[in-house]
């Protein structure tokens, strides 16, 4: 009988085949795991300065609609009503109805203006500052609005510039959320200067290649203002303390 003999194993490297393969792989596991651990480092500091400049923008286009479109066409003493005697028995409170439309087509106005930058049809003349628009009119029609170099993760001056630019988008989440506020101050003797303001409300979503984040924007714009003049006191005193002269002014109804 024959008896098989196994044939020896050979010792020695591996083919070039083998090597290619295994390069490969561990190329590819390497780069992936790379960019995941980059990834997870840089995305909170450019997300946070995402979040930031994407609010300025929101800011800016609300302000600059409101004003131009609003408060310059707007007749301040139109959204105030007054009712008694002049002096200190004069109440002064709002038209509810200029008010109420002023609130309707500040809402109609934002969400046009946002929805035009959002599509890169809005221009942006005086951007604010920091902030570098895309003049790209076809990078701007895709919704990139501005982009952020990739410098700005490492928090240092010198590299803030540095590194490629990652493209930044947003889009509105729902409506606007208009609402009115006032404020008195006191201005000159017994009388109040009176402010009525438009507050703004909108939710943005910040859109990176990486990441996405939902941004607040809240903001106040000034459109109408008054002065009410009440009746002067028949004794003023400069200081609260008493150490000032009080002067005893003319009363026409003694």
């Amino acid at each position: 009988m024959y008896r098989l003999r196994r044939r020896p194993h050979r010792k020695g490297p591996l083919p070039f085949r083998y090597v290619l393969l295994l390069s490969f792989v561990f190329f590819i596991f390497s780069t992936s795991l790379g960019i995941w651990l980059i990834n997870k480092a840089v995305e909170p500091t450019l997300m946070a300065y995402a979040n930031m400049q994407t609010k300025k923008i929101a800011q800016y286009v609300i302000n600059e609609a409101i004003d131009k479109e609003i408060t310059n066409q707007l007749d301040p003493e139109s959204v105030f009503s007054t009712t008694g005697e002049a002096g200190d028995g004069t109440a002064v409170n709002l038209n509810t109805a200029v008010v109420t439309n002023v609130l309707k087509e500040t809402t109609t106005l934002v969400q046009k203006s946002l929805r035009d930058i959002e599509k890169g049809e809005g221009q942006i003349t005086d951007p604010p500052s920091g902030v570098e628009i895309e003049e790209n009119k076809k990078l701007r029609e895709e919704g990139i609005l501005y982009h952020i170099p990739l410098g700005r993760a490492t928090d240092n001056a010198l590299l803030a510039n540095l590194g490629p630019n990652i493209p930044v988008e947003f889009s509105t989440i729902g409506a606007a959320h208009t609402d009115v506020e006032t404020s008195i101050e006191e201005y000159g003797i017994n009388n109040a200067m009176i402010t009525v303001y438009v507050k703004v409300q909108v939710d943005v979503q910040v859109v990176l290649p990486f990441a996405t984040d939902v941004a607040r924007v809240t903001t106040k714009v000034p459109v109408a203002m008054r002065i009410h003049e009440g009746s002067v006191p028949d004794y003023y005193n400069r200081g609260g303390d008493g150490s000032g002269a009080a002067v005893e002014l003319p009363n026409k109804k003694k």
